[in-house]
């Protein structure tokens, strides 16, 4: 007996909570949707407050021309002349640079054209996939229709066999030829 009212008494704890849950959902969706221009202005103000980004840019790969002696002058030429590349000095260092960028320009195209390629196998490999299973559709499709047809080709062959004489009884094979009865037993 304690385990039915155990049971009863849970289950009731249960509905309620899962009420109160439900009403407790609405107030807090109700509340969002009658105070819109509170939350909705929050970030326009905090957009406003962000102070202005500030850009760098990547130094020039060529040697820009000095500018005038200036006490801030010596920070403006140390940010020019750093780069990412070393500035050629000579010819012989000028086609050095060069030479490193026809090496890295040949390793992206090869680089290009191996994913070119991969993307290629990838796609064959995707389209023969569809084919193989088309043509599993296909085989599938023709042995159902197969059997549909045996099917009704059994069902005209026996619709064409001569019903025999039956008698009434589940277990008369028909050997025995039918008598015609009467309402009155004759």
């Amino acid at each position: 007996m304690a385990t039915r009212e155990r049971i009863f008494f849970s289950g009731v704890a249960t509905a309620a909570l899962l009420i109160g849950i439900g009403f407790g959902g609405g107030i807090l969706l109700g509340q969002a949707a009658l105070e819109p221009a509170q939350h909705a202005s929050q970030p326009k103000l905090a957009a406003k407050s962000l102070p202005p980004a500030r850009v760098v840019l990547p130094a020039p790969t060529e040697m820009a021309p000095s500018p005038p002696a200036s006490a801030s002058a010596p920070l403006v030429q140390a940010a020019t002349t750093t780069t990412l590349e070393p500035q050629p000095t000579s010819p012989q260092d000028h086609s050095h640079v060069a030479s490193v960028n026809a090496i890295e320009s040949a390793r992206q195209a090869e680089h290009r054209r191996e994913a070119e390629k991969k993307a290629e196998a990838a796609e064959r490999r995707k389209k023969a996939a569809e084919r193989d299973r088309h043509k599993q559709y296909v085989e599938k499709k023709a042995q159902q229709e197969a059997a549909l047809e045996q099917q009704a080709q059994e069902q005209r062959q026996q619709a064409r066999k001569p019903a025999g004489p039956f008698g009434l009884l589940a277990f008369d094979d028909g050997a025995e030829p039918v008598r015609p009865t009467s309402f009155f037993g004759n």
